[in-house]
């Protein structure tokens, strides 16, 4: 794990209602040896040298988590962040300013309806913002498949920074697409409520002047919030 006087704080961001697929709670999606969705979420930010982990959810699944084997592993049920959200960068901005945390820590989140068959990832993109003073941020990036474009962030990539994102656009021609992210505090003005994910931050956090890096993987990422891609996802552990 990254060697740093900072911490590293695990975010999970799990308030959706998860309308995309009827209302289920997309972190209990199962994997493979009665594991999900979730705490793989947690296994692989563990990878990734998190010391803390900060989870915030709606109070509809407040009892669901509290009963969740293995959650306690990882973090006091009790700690669990009750909120009520309309996006995940809402969420996430909660979350940050419920504790008082130094300049030199580092945020790392994935999301939790996600899938990361590099379970290293996140461990190189915390190496690399603790090693550059220079960047505010890094992400993790997939090459896109075919039938992921125009549903995920693409990113223009150049001398190893993003210089652009595009989301969600069927014609846009960047090879790879945004699917975790690791930041520092000053990162933290960019990460705007009204915008819907982390991923809408990179480009005002870029006009403005902040670098953020990248870690190309040649990882598989699913987004298992659509059924399809779950599917996918579930053909490919068997």
């Amino acid at each position: 794990k990254p060697i740093s006087m900072s911490k590293v704080y695990g975010l999970i961001a799990a308030a959706g209602n998860a309308v995309r697929i009827g209302g289920i709670p997309k972190f209990l999606l199962p994997l493979k040896e009665n594991k999900n969705l979730l705490m793989n979420s947690f296994s692989w930010l563990d990878n990734s040298g998190v010391h803390n982990y900060i989870l915030s959810t709606n109070e509809t699944f407040i009892p669901i988590l509290k009963q969740l084997d293995g959650l306690d592993s990882y973090l006091n049920t009790e700690e669990i962040q009750v909120v009520k959200t309309k996006t995940m960068n809402e969420t996430i901005n909660l979350m940050l300013n419920s504790k008082t945390f130094s300049k030199d820590d580092i945020f790392i989140s994935i999301m939790p309806d996600t899938y990361i068959t590099n379970v290293n990832l996140g461990n190189e993109m915390v190496s690399l913002l603790q090693s550059k003073s220079e960047l505010s941020a890094v992400a993790g990036l997939f090459k896109i498949k075919h039938y992921q474009k125009g549903k995920l962030g693409q990113c223009k990539i150049e001398n190893g920074l993003i210089k652009n994102v595009i989301d969600k656009d069927p014609s846009c021609d960047y090879e790879y697409s945004w699917g975790a992210m690791a930041w520092k505090l000053d990162y933290l003005p960019y990460i705007y409520n009204s915008d819907p994910h982390i991923g809408f931050s990179i480009n005002p956090a870029i006009e403005s002047g902040k670098k953020v890096g990248y870690i190309k993987s040649d990882s598989e990422y699913f987004d298992c919030g659509t059924v399809d891609e779950y599917w996918k996802l579930i053909k490919k552990l068997i």
